[in-house]
């Protein structure tokens, strides 16, 4: 299993439920979430829950889908025989994974096989027989098969094919088992996140108030956020892993994965309508007006609007607004907020912040997704809270990037009131039992707002969402070592010569004859790509324990951005969100200083791996023995790489 959260003490037991709901209670502390519901009630049309359309879905075949089985789940849906080679679809994957999906496969075959009836009896009858139209085995690689090879910037890895994604490799994956560097060695390897907390005897939960705090253990190859990752295969290949690993989770702890059937999205009436919208319809008009926008400007104003004007104040979030004057927000919005024209300027907080939850309630599609909503409450069945909190980093790699976004804008600003709770009066406890009933608002059993221990379950669950927010958004290293896995094992089944041919023709050329040969071993060059500078290309000497950060300083210091190519790729008002104050740093040669810029980065590009930001104290030369096909650019962060 994967990880990255590693406490000291294994035997801290939470007593979840127990703990959750007697010291809710004790506390008297359900009067605000009532007030909260309440609240709701009073603003909202609530459907009564015969007329809901929400239904759950086959968990089996939502877990198939996802691995990258859903043409065998249509046929079987559809009454068809599907033979199957099952062992070498699911050979790359660690054996708890394929035990998980085999246990999956077993079970919805069973269901359709009761469905259909007799039609099915021929189908997995070849499961366990060698397949013969399975691809061949790959050749095993030879010790010289990635050597540390040097890039040459006239060669161009961009230009091929792109990586596959998660389920081409499932599909197509060789029967070949896996390496032995790469397999793990045990049923017991953690694959989810390690972390690193305070000693067993002060993390013992007897109240609410009582979260220890939790830091990430270092990484050689660097921490990965979510948002270090933006080739989409990357995330396709996390997000089945992350489910896997989920579903052996609830697996050990007998707890069913349930999910809700996602309903299609109906079409916005006007692009100028705002509440009642996806996310993404939202994001789509907003890029209109702003191309670099990555989450909703309705929602970031919002938010905005309250940090500057509404920390402070009593009972933020808490306090409902006018109604009267919430409509009233709520329709100026709509007519003039796509114009450019809308602002929230004057406005009340309190009534801000009722627009706000509003406008979470009102999602189609709710931040945590309908699919995993029902399984983000469950996890308080969990007794340790260790595990409570890897598998909820799990569920957050499981959300669509752009609820991935705009969630952790939440829970920042969430963070943010703890913050001033001596002035604002709410504190963690306060501002959960706030934001849950409209976060887990189209869970069917949050209609009634009357269960205590739905009501317990679900702030415990927004508590630890605000608490370790900055732990949650992070890609256990592990979980990436398994994707650069998967990677490397399509690459050497598709043999390409082209690459291959590439990477000699670099070394040739990049590397001088004496460490071809061994000598020198300690040191490496590596050639890397700026194209955003005046110096386009450098060739970096690294050595043991050389930086990411490093790398970039030497780059800093010897060149300098060059705005001739800005210019021809943004409009001025784009180059001055991107890097301030530029105009007053220009020089003769179209260049400007570097300590105006936003941060640059190094990035791996390629290889096992799509695209990945790395931190600044990232081991580059172990980063080298692990993904030796890399090629290496420095960027801003949020700068996509089709710079040349």
């Amino acid at each position: 299993m994967f990880s990255s959260l590693e406490l000291p003490s294994r035997g801290m037991s939470y007593r979840s439920k127990h703990v959750i709901l007697t010291s809710f209670q004790k506390q008297g502390s359900f009067d605000t979430y009532i007030s909260e519901a309440r609240s709701i009630r009073e603003s909202t049309f609530l459907k009564p829950l015969g007329e809901s359309e929400e239904c759950e879905e086959d968990s089996d075949a939502f877990l198939l889908k996802r691995a990258g089985f859903e043409n065998i789940v249509t046929q079987l849906e559809s009454g068809q025989a599907a033979p199957y080679d099952f062992d070498s679809k699911t050979a790359a994957l660690p054996r708890a994974h394929a035990a998980a999906i085999r246990k999956r496969m077993d079970s919805f075959r069973t269901t359709m096989k009761t469905r259909h009836g007799p039609d099915l009896k021929t189908v997995f009858k070849s499961q366990g027989a060698p397949s013969t139209g399975s691809p061949p085995p790959a050749p095993p690689p030879s010790e010289n098969a990635h050597p540390l090879f040097h890039n040459n910037s006239s060669v161009n890895f961009r230009a091929s094919p792109a990586p596959p994604s998660y389920a081409q490799t499932m599909a197509e994956v060789s029967t070949r088992s896996m390496t032995p560097t790469l397999a793990r060695e045990s049923e017991e390897e953690d694959i989810k996140l390690h972390f690193g907390g305070p000693p067993q005897s002060t993390t013992s939960l007897n109240s609410w108030d009582q979260l220890p705090n939790f830091t990430i253990s270092q990484d050689a190859l660097g921490i990965t956020h979510i948002s270090d990752l933006t080739c989409q295969s990357d995330l396709d290949k996390i997000r089945v892993l992350a489910l896997l690993e989920l579903t052996v989770t609830l697996d050990d702890h007998n707890i069913p994965l349930r999910t809700l059937r996602a309903t299609k999205a109906k079409a916005a009436s006007s692009e100028n309508v705002v509440f009642g919208v996806p996310l993404s319809m939202l994001l789509a008009n907003d890029r209109k007006r702003d191309p670099q926008a990555t989450i909703p400007l309705v929602f970031i104003e919002m938010l905005s609007f309250l940090e500057d004007n509404g920390l402070l104040e009593e009972g933020i979030l808490r306090i409902p607004g006018s109604l009267l004057r919430i409509n009233s927000i709520i329709q100026e919005i709509e007519s003039t907020f796509n114009t450019g024209l809308f602002s929230f300027e004057g406005k009340k907080c309190v009534d801000v912040s009722s627009c706000l939850k509003q406008f979470l309630r009102d999602l189609p599609v709710p931040l945590l997704t309908k699919e995993y909503l029902p399984t983000f409450a469950s996890l308080v069945e969990i007794d340790e809270l260790k595990e409570q909190v890897r598998t909820l980093n799990l569920l957050i790699l499981l959300l669509p990037s752009l609820h991935q976004r705009a969630l952790k804008r939440l829970l920042e600003f969430c963070e943010a009131i703890t913050k001033h709770s001596d002035q604002n009066k709410m504190d963690l406890m306060n501002i959960a039992m706030v934001i849950a009933p409209n976060l887990f608002f189209s869970l069917p059993s949050m209609h009634g707002f009357d269960d205590v221990a739905m009501a317990a379950n679900t702030t415990h669950i927004v508590r630890l969402l605000i608490k370790y927010h900055d732990l949650l958004w992070t890609v256990p290293g592990e979980m990436l070592k398994q994707v650069r896995y998967l990677y490397d094992l399509e690459l050497k089944r598709l043999n390409h010569k082209a690459v291959m041919k590439a990477i000699k023709e670099m070394q040739h050329k990049s590397v001088p004859t004496g460490r071809r040969h061994g000598h020198e071993s300690a040191h490496h060059i590596i050639r890397v790509q700026a194209p955003l500078f005046t110096r386009v290309s450098m060739a970096v000497n690294i050595s043991e324990f050389t930086t990411a950060g490093e790398i970039v300083q030497k780059l800093v210091k010897c060149s300098h951005i060059n705005r001739v190519v800005l210019k021809k790729r943004y409009s001025n008002s784009s180059i001055d969100s991107l890097y301030s104050s530029q105009s007053s740093s220009e020089d003769n040669s179209g260049s400007m200083s570097p300590e105006e810029d936003v941060k640059q980065f190094l990035f791996e590009v390629g290889g096992n791996i799509g695209e990945r930001c790395l931190h600044d104290d990232t081991d580059v030369q172990l980063l080298c023995s692990t993904n030796p096909n890399a090629t290496w650019f420095i960027k801003p962060k949020d700068e996509p790489l089709d710079l040349v």
